[in-house]
């Protein structure tokens, strides 16, 4: 299994396939960013000869040279036509050429009726190539592949990078895209943090992430240039801004991507996600498993367990985990835990 398919736990079709060919994209479309035309995708019925079937099969089964023969050959005949073009590519990459295998499909998604693929290939060559590896060009084409189609994969992955970067209204909307293409696939945060590794930086990244946001809402970047970073929404039209420092933003991160804590805390976690399922952190009236302040006396004591380990950070720490599950009840939880340490409500 290649990364996407690690990504989203389950095989994916190679080449042409029901998924690619029924992700026909819109009408013809173009968002000018502040570095080129970013290109939508057109309709695209066509499917794959029996030939060009054939080609990948024997490309699978590293009968490379026939396959490129074929490849190139249905490449000529339709040269407005993506699959061919894009497992032409995948020789190239085969053979350890990822530049020139960047380089063609550069040159050649601007002639095809849809782009979407062939950028997605862009980006997962500049994001897992040995040779010419690039984050930040990575990062674009995901967004150039995003913008351009139903890239399923493309919105996971950035879904993931608004994340890393607290740019929560990006979240919702990438993750709103996800599950508008494929809404039962599923995928692994940690393996899209795996991929990208030490280069991706948080802080050296998100302006281009923003920018990329907003040319997929089809708004100004610099609108959003102008705004203040912690700005995460408005209420009643005044900005909203996320006052937590940078150390507690980044064990909010942790705690989404599922970093564990270690066996002992983990378990303990495990058991105030379930408290909060089936008993809740608060209660209306004292009694049984509440205390005289209406608090769930359970979590209280699993949070007193946390401070004596850990402190404010182990609290933190697992207060996000619980808020990832439950992001509902998670505000019982903060409530039920006032006066523990330095907690407060």
């Amino acid at each position: 299994m290649n990364m996407l398919e690690k990504l989203f736990g389950r095989r994916l079709p190679r080449g042409p396939t029901k998924s690619i060919e029924k992700a026909n994209g819109q009408n013809a479309n173009v968002c000018q960013s502040p570095a080129s035309v970013w290109l939508k995708d057109e309709d695209e019925r066509r499917e794959i000869s029996q030939e060009l079937r054939l080609a990948i099969s024997m490309f699978n089964s590293d009968q490379k040279v026939k396959a490129r023969q074929t490849f190139d050959q249905q490449r000529s005949v339709f040269p407005d036509f993506d699959v061919p073009q894009l497992w032409y590519a995948k020789v190239f990459r085969s053979d350890g050429r990822d530049q020139d295998a960047v380089d063609f499909l550069q040159g050649i998604v601007a002639k095809c009726r849809r782009r979407s693929y062939l950028l997605a290939e862009i980006a997962e060559i500049y994001g897992t190539s040995s040779v010419i590896r690039n984050v930040s060009k990575s990062i674009e084409y995901w967004g150039r592949a995003a913008f351009a189609g139903k890239n399923v994969y493309a919105w996971g992955i950035l879904a993931v990078l608004f994340y890393q970067c607290d740019m929560l209204d990006a979240v919702k909307f990438a993750t709103r895209r996800f599950r508008e293409i494929e809404p039962n696939c599923q995928m692994n945060a940690n393996e899209v943090v795996g991929m990208f590794g030490d280069g991706f930086q948080p802080d050296k990244h998100r302006h281009l992430l923003q920018e990329v946001f907003c040319i997929l809402q089809g708004s100004p970047y610099r609108e959003l240039q102008q705004k203040d970073e912690r700005v995460v929404g408005e209420i009643w039209g005044k900005p909203v801004k996320d006052m937590r420092d940078d150390k507690e933003r980044q064990i909010a991160r942790d705690a989404y991507v599922g970093k564990s804590l270690g066996p002992d805390v983990d378990r303990l976690v495990t058991e105030l996600i379930q408290i909060g399922r089936t008993d809740d952190y608060l209660s209306m009236t004292p009694g049984v498993k509440f205390n005289e302040y209406r608090r769930n006396i359970r979590a209280c004591e699993i949070g007193e367990v946390l401070n004596e380990r850990g402190g404010m950070d182990l609290m933190q720490a697992a207060y996000y985990r619980v808020r990832a599950a439950l992001p509902v009840k998670a505000r019982a939880l903060e409530c039920a835990w006032g006066g523990i340490g330095e907690w407060l409500s």
